[in-house]
């Protein structure tokens, strides 16, 4: 049996999707602690949403004493996600992450890569693969398995509500928000509510890994 593992890695709100077979696909988000309200969470959990909370990362402006913090948040972090998921894999494993946008700017981009390099680090100590079981995909290759490398958030959520994939066809998450879309969705503005866009993107990085592995 192969596992395939997505991973949407930032620092708020990581999600991972795991399928082991074409029926059998798991999602697993990890919020920051009170970052999102009760009812949104008994939705996401209705759906068949694992939720894992995580702590709340402090903001400090004081340059030394946030990369301390840093440093301790990456690992943590990366703890949490590879231990979350590690009962979901079975067989062969193989891992995708989306990359970092070079968009982000400066001392962002250096964070972001910074947690990114210690998440991949981690994965092959708490999980029984190797390194060359991760595979990482630009954002803009991970958008054209959904259509387009130019899609926006809520384009990957509606190609993910509108595909035709066998595994997400008896999908709880995908069959809610086509039945029930406002439980998804900000009751004022009437767009996606975070981390849904998380998990849509952790999907379509399985995809990619999934594509690429299968078609060679």
């Amino acid at each position: 049996m192969k596992t395939y593992v997505g991973i949407d890695y930032s620092l708020k709100s990581p999600a991972v999707t795991v399928m082991s077979k074409a029926s059998d696909i798991t999602f697993v988000i990890f919020p920051r602690e009170n970052s999102l309200k009760d009812k949104y969470i008994e939705t996401l959990k209705d759906t068949g949403v694992i939720i894992s909370p995580v702590p709340y990362i402090k903001n400090v402006k004081d340059l030394a004493e946030n990369e301390r913090i840093n440093s301790g948040d990456s690992e943590m972090l990366a703890t949490a996600v590879a231990t979350a998921i590690l009962p979901h894999l079975k067989g062969d494993i193989k891992i995708g992450i989306e990359g970092i946008s070079f968009a982000s700017p400066g001392n962002t981009k250096v964070q972001y890569a910074g947690y990114h390099y210690v998440l991949r680090l981690l994965l092959t100590i708490v999980l029984p693969i190797k390194y060359d079981a991760v595979y990482v995909y630009a954002p803009n290759t991970v958008k054209k398995t959904a259509g387009k490398g130019n899609f926006k958030k809520d384009q990957m959520i509606e190609a993910f509500i509108n595909s035709d994939a066998v595994e997400l066809q008896n999908c709880p998450l995908r069959n809610g928000l086509i039945k029930t879309p406002e439980l998804y969705q900000s009751p004022k503005a009437k767009h996606w509510m975070k981390p849904l866009d998380d998990i849509v993107d952790s999907y379509w990085t399985m995809k990619t890994l999934l594509n690429e592995l299968e078609n060679n």
